[in-house]
C-alpha cells in the first residue's frame, strides 16, 4: 500500500504534466512534449560576488599559462584539449 505522500507526489507529477503542456499549446507547439523534474532546496553556500572573484582568478590563471595578456588573445591563441578518461588513466599509472 502506497503511503499518503506518494499518493499525493503523483497527483502532483500529474498535474505538472498536464501544465507544461497546456503552456506548449499557448505558445503555439504542435509536438506536445513534457519533462519530469525534481525539485529541491539547496543551501546557499557562495554569493556572486566570490564566484566572479574565484572565476577572475581562474581565468587569470589560464591565461598566463598561454601567455597572453588579454581575452582577445586568449580567445585567439588557447586550445582546449580533452582527454579522455582512459588516457587519462593511462597518463597516472
Amino acid at each position: 500500500m502506497k503511503n499518503s505522500e506518494e499518493i499525493i507526489d503523483k497527483k502532483q507529477e500529474k498535474i505538472n504534466k498536464k501544465e507544461a503542456k497546456k503552456a506548449q499549446k499557448e505558445m503555439g507547439k504542435k509536438d506536445l512534449h513534457t519533462s519530469e523534474g525534481v525539485e529541491i532546496i539547496i543551501k546557499v553556500e557562495y554569493n556572486l560576488k566570490g564566484w566572479i572573484e574565484n572565476f577572475t582568478d581562474y581565468l587569470r590563471s589560464a591565461m598566463s599559462y598561454c601567455n597572453v595578456n588579454n581575452i582577445s588573445d586568449f580567445q585567439k591563441f588557447s586550445q582546449v584539449i580533452h582527454i579522455s578518461q582512459s588516457s587519462r588513466l593511462a597518463f597516472k599509472k
